[in-house]
């Protein structure tokens, strides 16, 4: 049973949505929040709603069919759904404005250097990324034209952390008030802190949440980065990463550093 049952007349919507980055943390925020006893979340992490083209060809969109993938959670108060794919989407920002413009945005942001190896290795382990890291490096855009005149969601390895783009078109539809952005490098050493950040920007109380650290959906890498492939890398996002510095008012210092 959905939380949303007749959702079309109670005009109940989302609250929030955890919107990327991907292989940044999303589903250990996913998993903690599910744990919370005031907020429902999807039957699966991934609804995949707002990135989904053959929903919104046609017009309007039938927003039941996202409502009721949303589970029932007795004495509930807020509900939403992780989509990390949603961040990097282009079309997916106004989507979700037009939807709700006063829905909470949570985003996490990972190193993109070794943000893009990480899912490089998820897509490799998966069977579906057939090229070597060295060379994918070199050959993303020209692998990514084969999706045209979408983005790929495969061959954006690199693509995707270009943060500041996609920052900005965060903050062109939403309040930066309803926007909360942490970094995976702080939430991995205090999970709790991050957690409780998540919960008080949310509106319930962090103290019903039973927390227990856990490893979520954690993989091992077969081989480890270069440093020659970490060197291209950083050159390839010397400009992006003070962007983001600029824009967020964070220091990044860590990420412009070859990793051991």
């Amino acid at each position: 049973m959905s939380l949303f049952k007749n959702s079309s007349s109670s005009g109940k919507k989302l609250d929030f949505i955890i919107a990327g980055t991907q292989k940044a943390g999303t589903s250990a925020i996913h998993y903690y929040l599910k744990q919370h006893p005031e907020i429902a979340l999807g039957i699966k992490k991934e609804l995949q709603y707002f990135d989904n083209e053959e929903i919104f060809k046609k017009g309007q969109p039938d927003y039941s069919l996202l409502h009721k993938q949303i589970l029932q959670v007795q004495g509930s108060k807020i509900s939403g759904e992780c989509t990390p794919t949603y961040m990097y989407w282009i079309p997916a920002m106004r989507r979700i404005w037009e939807y709700n413009p006063e829905i909470k945005i949570i985003i996490i942001l990972r190193n993109p250097v070794v943000r893009a190896y990480s899912q490089w290795n998820m897509f490799k382990t998966k069977g579906i990324m057939g090229v070597d890291f060295g060379d994918y490096i070199l050959r993303e855009q020209e692998l990514a034209r084969r999706d045209l005149p979408l983005q790929s969601r495969v061959c954006s390895c690199i693509d995707r952390g270009f943060y500041s783009e996609q920052l900005r078109r965060i903050f062109m539809f939403f309040k930066k008030e309803n926007v909360l952005i942490l970094k995976y490098e702080d939430f991995k050493v205090n999970q709790l802190e991050g957690i409780t950040a998540i919960l008080k920007f949310l509106g319930v109380n962090p103290a019903l949440l039973k927390f227990t650290q856990e490893q979520v959906n954690s993989s091992e890498y077969t081989s480890q980065m270069t440093v020659k492939e970490q060197e291209v890398l950083l050159e390839l996002y010397k400009n992006e990463i003070p962007e983001v510095e600029r824009i967020l008012g964070w220091n990044c210092e860590d990420w412009k550093l070859i990793q051991k």
